[in-house]
């Protein structure tokens, strides 16, 4: 081993992995809401394309309340895991944490209810085209980025391999024949990948502005080199969930279907 007797237990590969992962998250998370927000205000401006950004701001609401809040409670649960036994009693106050975020996927719409409102109204209504619009925005930004070296190239490729499974399962669920039932069934895979998706997408840009701002000196050079690795994580520890919520959503929902009422007892 490469460390000291008495370092602290951040040193560990797998806390590290734990810490890294809840930072790389928290930053996509930060980066959605700046995103939305932003989204939002254009929306109300006299621009021209404030109609464009009325549409994009309608769809960002169920993602940014949906996908943020499901994942604040496995980060939160990750906090417990970090500090272990001390986690679960109330020493350090970690479980405090996991138990205000508990209620964050009910209150203001259960996550249930942002996907019905995402797959129904943002996705159906409009035969995709909003959504769609949504997935080929995330892939230009990996195919412009994909050529550089290091991890800014790495994190581009990936996000562009994560915008290809989305849009593929976005296309089952227009084209598939799915039921209105079975929609429902697969309408929380469907928020989940696409804030998965969106999370990839602003680590990414904030990784190149990163990037572009190294020899500014401007910015400390430890708070530069972390965007970019946050990047990375995201890219290797939660970008790959988009393609396994993307084979849920082309499996469709008739297996939930097939489940009646009564099996739940049985």
């Amino acid at each position: 081993m490469d460390r000291e007797m008495g370092d602290t237990i951040q040193h560990h590969p797998d806390v590290m992995r734990l810490l890294s992962g809840m930072r790389a998250e928290i930053e996509a998370m930060r980066g959605i809401m700046v995103y939305s927000a932003a989204a939002n205000d254009l929306a109300k401006s006299k621009l021209d394309d404030s109609t464009f950004w009325a549409s994009r701001s309608e769809l960002m609401i169920p993602i940014l309340k949906g996908w943020l809040t499901e994942r604040s409670v496995s980060i939160a649960s990750d906090g417990v895991q970090v500090h272990g036994g001390m986690g679960f009693i109330e020493e350090t106050g970690a479980a405090q944490h996991y138990r205000d975020a508990r209620i964050m996927p009910m209150y203001e719409g259960t996550s249930a209810i942002q996907a019905n409102d995402l797959v129904f109204r943002k996705t159906l209504r409009d035969q995709g085209v909003g959504v769609r619009a949504l997935v080929a925005d995330v892939r230009a930004t990996a195919d412009e980025l994909s050529a550089n070296d290091g991890a800014i190239g790495t994190s581009a490729q990936a996000l562009a391999q994560a915008a290809q499974a989305a849009d593929d399962a976005i296309g089952a669920i227009l084209t598939g024949g799915l039921s209105m039932r079975e929609s429902g069934a697969v309408s929380v895979p469907l928020l989940m990948m696409l804030g998965t998706l969106c999370g990839g997408w602003m680590t990414l840009q904030s990784a190149q502005a990163a990037q572009e701002q190294k020899d500014s000196g401007k910015w400390d050079a430890t708070f530069l080199d972390a965007k970019i690795a946050y990047a990375q994580v995201f890219a290797t520890q939660s970008l790959p969930q988009v393609d396994r919520y993307s084979r849920t959503i082309m499996a469709g929902g008739k297996a939930v279907e097939a489940v009646t009422p009564e099996m739940l007892w049985a």
